[in-house]
Formats: C-alpha cells, structure tokens, sequence
C-alpha cells in the first residue's frame, strides 16, 4: 500500500476544497460557521499531508526532531475534531447558545493539545518510524498517555459530530425542501468522515492496550488503519462540502432536463391540436424550457376546451373498452381514452372544413388532468402524447367510424 499517494492525494484535495471556501469567506468574514469550516478541512488536510512518510521525513530532517511528523499529525487531528464539532454546533444552534459549548470546546481541546505536546516531548524517541510510531514506543508510559488521551478526545468529538448530524439530516429530510435535502445528504456523507477517526482511535488505544499484555495482534491493523481512514474518510468529506452548495443547481439542472423531455413529447400532440385555433398559440421564447412547457401546455388545455362540442361519449365508451381487453389500467387506461377522444374530435372538426362555434349545450367531460399541481398536469399531458402514437388509437377510430356523425354533438 503506497502511504505518500493516499495521504498526499487526500491532503491536496482538503486544501483545494479549504481554499475554495476561503475564497467564499471574503464576503462572509463575520460567520463562525464558515470559519470553523475552514478550520476542519484545513486542520484534516494538514494532518493527511503530516502522515505520509515522505513529508514526515521531510519535517523529521528539516527540524532535527525524529518523529515530529507524527506528532503534528495527531496535533491536526485534534484540531480538526475540535473544529467540526464547533462547526455542527454553530450550524444547529443559536451563536450564542452555541458560543456556550464552543468556549468550552475550545478550552478543553487547547488543554488536550497542550498534553500531547507535553507527553511527546517527554518521551525518549531516538528512532524514526514512519509508520508504526505508537506501536514501536507504545512500551513508554509518556506515549501510552499521548495515544490515549489523543483516542479519548477524537472518540467524543466523534460521537457528538454524530449524533448531531443524525438529527440534522432527519429535521432537514422532514422539512422536505429542496436545498434542506441536499444539506441533510451533505451532512449523511460527513458522518462517513466523522466514523473514521472514531474507528481509528478506538483501534490505537486497544493496540496500547494490547501491546502492555504484551500481545501484538493489532499492530498490523493499527498501521493500516490510518491511511484506510483517509483513503475512505476524504471523498466524502468533499461531498459533505459540495453537496449543500452544488445540489440544489443539480435538481435544478434536472429538472430542466425534464422539462425538456417533456416539451418533446408534447410537441406533436402540440401541433396536432393547433389547427383547433391557430391563433391561440403564444410567442416563444425559444431557449426557456420552462416558459415552454407551461406554454404548450397551456395552449393544449385551450385547444381541448374548444374540441368539446366534438367529443363523443361513443367514442370514449369504446376506447375504454380496448383499453381494458389490452390490459391498461390507472393513468394508461385514462391517456388512451383522452387521445382516441382527442383524435376523433379532430377528425369531426376537419369535417366541417372550417372551424364552427361550439353549442353551449354541449356535454361537458371532465378531464382526469385537473389538478392544482403543474408537474401532475404536465405529467398527464405527457401520457396522452404518448398514448396518442398507440396502436390501439387507429383500432378506436375504425371501431367508431361507421357510426360517427362529423357533427358537433347537442342535446
């Protein structure tokens, strides 16, 4: 397992996504949020550039202390444990009700970094290694501590990151809009990151515990356990981060998409039914998928309206009854009644050549489609433009045309 490619990958990527909301942070100086965002990504970044091999040599040789790589590892994941837990409190909270617990956090991870310095400094560390420093000295009392109170301390602001990021995601899942439901996966995807330096503390300080037993059967886990949680952690930390801000343009970008699509399947049903009242149709404007489709749509239900004097009961009594012998049912059943109905009417008002005014006592037929909700109606129209290419559609009008009168229908 190449350590270097994992943690230098994953620290660049931190400090890319870092510098990315620092760069947003300019026009938001005054939110602790966004700071302590900052902080976070930085802190893990620094600790993942800290725990390759090759940069810990580097600092190791540059400043004449073995191991000092490791030791600012663990100071940058302690900070980045204080950060995020500041970070989900000032989110979820009140400033100042958040302020409480932050000063406290702040106070109380200061003192955990402060005996870190001091555990390590004490301790006779002749050698440099690179990849097993808390199991090859875990035998001194000073490194125990370091080990121990570093895993306590990145274990409780990882159980608290998690639980407060559960009940965020469910609140925000609740409040069902939108930008809240991609804020709710953002934060489902940090717990992800906040699980792995829970696992990996809790893996260092059983290893401690099990080399004072004189028992090695984790140290191999121990090793790896740190590069596997940045390999896994850093991806979806980066989601975490993106997803609240980009989601919302994607279901945007989506549901443009969509609109699209169904413009498409509109549009021969569309120029069907133009000839109804050509002068209905409205100006475009070509590029809005939106204006679009609620145009089509709008020029559609218009052009029904003016088609129901010529729509026969006949003609949907029969439809009704194919729809059934092919085994259509719910909305399908429903479109392919609409478009036989629809098509003959069109071909009753090509039979008056031009158009006539509709009888005021013409039946009324209600349309399944009316609904208070533009995407159902959108949705419906979609369904009788595509039930109107059946092959069922022609079947009907044979059926009917013997006994079809081409004359608006009256009582």
């Amino acid at each position: 397992m190449n350590f270097d490619v994992i943690y230098i990958l994953a620290g660049g990527t931190g400090l890319a996504v870092a510098l990315y909301k620092l760069w947003g942070l300019r026009r938001r100086w005054g939110q602790a949020t966004v700071w302590s965002l900052v902080l976070s990504v930085s802190s893990v970044s620094a600790c993942a550039l800290a725990s390759a091999p090759q940069v810990g040599s580097w600092i190791n040789a540059v400043t004449g202390i073995p191991n000092l790589g490791f030791f600012l590892a663990y100071e940058f994941a302690t900070i980045f444990s204080a950060a995020t837990l500041a970070l989900v409190l000032f989110w979820r909270h009140h400033f100042t009700h958040a302020w409480h617990w932050v000063r406290r956090i702040i106070g109380g991870y200061s003192l955990v970094l402060v005996i870190l310095a001091a555990t390590f400094f004490a301790a006779d560390l002749p050698t440099e290694r690179l990849k097993d420093f808390d199991s090859y000295y875990a035998h001194q009392p000073s490194v125990a501590t370091f080990i121990t109170v570093y895993g306590a301390a990145s274990i409780l602001a990882a159980a608290a990151q998690l639980y407060q990021c559960w009940s965020a995601s469910v609140e925000a899942f609740a409040a069902g809009t939108v930008r809240l439901r991609w804020l709710a996966r953002g934060l489902r995807a940090y717990m992800i990151t906040a699980s792995c330096p829970l696992a990996v503390s809790a893996i260092k300080i059983l290893n401690v515990v099990a080399l004072w037993a004189d028992s090695r059967a984790l140290t191999t886990i121990n090793t790896a356990a740190p590069v596997l949680s940045v390999a896994v952690g850093a991806p979806p930390l980066v989601a975490a981060v993106v997803l609240p801000v980009w989601g919302p343009r994607l279901t945007d970008l989506r549901q443009w998409g969509a609109r699209w699509r169904r413009f498409w399947y509109l549009r021969p049903l569309h120029r069907q039914l133009r000839q109804v009242d050509p002068n209905k149709v409205l100006v475009v404007r070509r590029f809005d998928s939106r204006h679009r489709v609620r145009r089509i749509v709008h020029e559609l239900n218009d052009w029904r309206w003016d088609l129901r004097p010529y729509l026969s009961p006949r003609v949907g009594e029969v439809a009704a009854a194919m729809a059934d012998q092919a085994g259509l049912s719910g909305p399908q059943h429903a479109a392919l009644v609409e478009a036989a109905q629809l098509n003959a009417a069109l071909l009753r008002l090509r039979g008056q050549g031009e158009q006539v005014e509709p009888s005021p006592t013409a039946p009324s037929f209600d349309t399944p489609h009316d609904s208070a909700d533009l995407t159902d109606e959108h949705a419906w129209w979609v369904l009788v433009a595509r039930a109107s290419h059946h092959p069922l559609v022609p079947a009907i009008l044979a059926a009917v045309a013997d006994d079809y009168d081409p004359t608006p229908t009256s009582s």
